[in-house]
This record gives C-alpha cells, structure tokens and sequence, in this order.
C-alpha cells in the first residue's frame, strides 16, 4: 500500500511502506508501521520488541483466540548494519528491510499478486536516529509448505505442476512490475489448493526493468539446485514464457546459466558470513 502524499513525501515510490508512528515505551520508543488500524496490536508488539536482544532470526506467535498465527522476524542491528541502514535512509530515502519488506508485500497484494500478509513492523533507533532494531510481523499461510520441501517429496507429475506455477508466478510479479531479487525456492509457499505464494521481497523494487528479471530467475533455478531436473528446468522456464504472454522472453541459455552459476556463488558467500557470525 503506497503511503498519501504529503509534504516530505510529495510522490512516494510504490512499495513504501505506511508512515510510521512514534509509539513510547517505558524505557524508550519505537517507531511502528501498522497495515491497519491505529493501535498495534499487543502480541506482536511485544513479540517485536523482545528482538531487540537478540540476533536476526523469527518465531511463531499466536494471533488473537481465532487458532491463526503470525510470523515475527527480526533483531537488532550489528553496528556496520545499522551505519549503512541509516546511510541508506539519510542519504537516499530507503526504510530499513522489514519496513520496505512490508511496503512490498502490501504493494504485491495491491497489484494481485499473491503475498503474504503483513501486520506490523518496527524499528527502534538510536540518539542519533541511527536503527538498532527492526522486526516484522506477517499472517501465517495456513497449511502451506515450502516449495523445498514440497518437491523433496513430490511425484514426478506433481514437481511438473508445482514448478509450472512457479514459473507463472514468476511472469505475474514482473508483469506487474515488480523485481523480487529473492526469488528463491524457499521464499514460496504452496498452500493445499496448489497456490503459491511469495515471501521475503525486502530486497525488490517495483521498477519496470526486464533485463533484471534473469536474477529472479536465476535465483529460483539456483536455490532449488540439485533438486531439479532438466525437464524440471525446462517447465518453470516455460511456463514463464506462457504466462508472459510475449511481454517478456526466456534468456538465453548461456546468459541464464551465467546468472545461475553466480546467484549459486552469491548464496554460498551469505551462507559463509552466517556461519562466521
């Protein structure tokens, strides 16, 4: 949901997320983002703010008596995250990650394209404005699985069908003008109906260009690995060629395999510098 313009933010970029609002606390104040209403609601505000000592990671929480859950992410800032976040903010207008990850899925969802509902974010900052902590609240899809998970196990028949969709959703999200730049294999979930949905967009834009879209691409194709097939391959790239409708073309097989290789590179290193926290 793109924010009303105001006198700051004359022309907001789509995606951004709700304005935030100074909430106090006892022992300081955080600054909150609410997909609806004014007040945020208990649980999470305090499932939010207990990430405040802790490392970036999540955990399920209950969501009023209704039996439904929400996923809450997030945790404070090593101090050369917290300089480039608020750098980045300073300098070129950027929220932090889980406030832009709310900004774009509520935009995902605007546009049709299905997300995963966000209920809340936050971040706390420092004396001098600088972010310390930051968390993000999302609904819980109900009996979904990861799509990793959901092919380890799959027939031959089913993998076919799942990565068809994934391939459709894929044309969906950038016909609608959207770079995900995470568009891996364990950032989709497959509900009981077959639907897929998108999860983790913090790092995506909405911006039209297409010569990104072979990151997106590549990403899914890299992720699920050894997982696929030729013939596996082969569905979700042509299933995003269908669903294009012409819109967009399959890279080239060289260019696609390039960009694969790299984004293979590319999670090798995120995985090295967790493990050397």
């Amino acid at each position: 949901m793109t924010p009303p313009p105001s006198p700051k933010n004359s022309a907001p970029n789509p995606g951004s997320p709700p304005p935030c609002t100074r909430f106090s606390l006892e022992n300081g104040a955080v600054w909150l983002s609410l997909a609806g209403g004014t007040e945020p609601d208990p649980g999470l505000l305090a499932a939010g703010l207990e990430r405040r000592g802790q490392r970036d990671g999540g955990g399920w929480v209950p969501l009023g008596s209704s039996g439904e859950r929400a996923w809450v992410k997030g945790g404070r800032l090593s101090w050369k995250s917290s300089l480039r976040h608020g750098a980045s903010r300073a300098f070129l207008g950027r929220p932090v990650p889980r406030l832009r990850e709310m900004g774009n899925l509520l935009e995902l969802i605007r546009r049709a394209v299905p997300a995963a509902e966000p209920l809340l974010a936050g971040v706390e900052r420092g004396p001098i404005g600088r972010p310390t902590m930051q968390f993000l609240a999302t609904r819980e899809v109900r009996d979904a699985v990861e799509i990793t998970t959901y092919l380890s196990t799959a027939t031959g028949d089913q993998r076919l069908g799942v990565l068809a969709s994934a391939g459709a959703l894929a044309s969906q999200m950038h016909r609608a003008g959207f770079v995900h730049r995470n568009f891996f294999a364990r950032n989709l979930v497959r509900q009981p109906d077959g639907v897929l949905t998108i999860l983790d967009p913090w790092r995506g834009e909405f911006v039209h260009r297409p010569r990104c879209h072979v990151v997106d691409l590549a990403g899914f194709l890299a992720d699920a690995g050894r997982a696929l097939a030729d013939r596996d391959r082969r569905c979700f790239l042509e299933s995003y060629a269908h669903a294009s409708e012409g819109a967009f073309d399959i890279p080239k097989a060289a260019a696609l395999q390039a960009a694969t290789d790299q984004e293979a590179r590319r999670m090798e290193v995120r995985v090295q510098r967790r493990r050397g926290r």
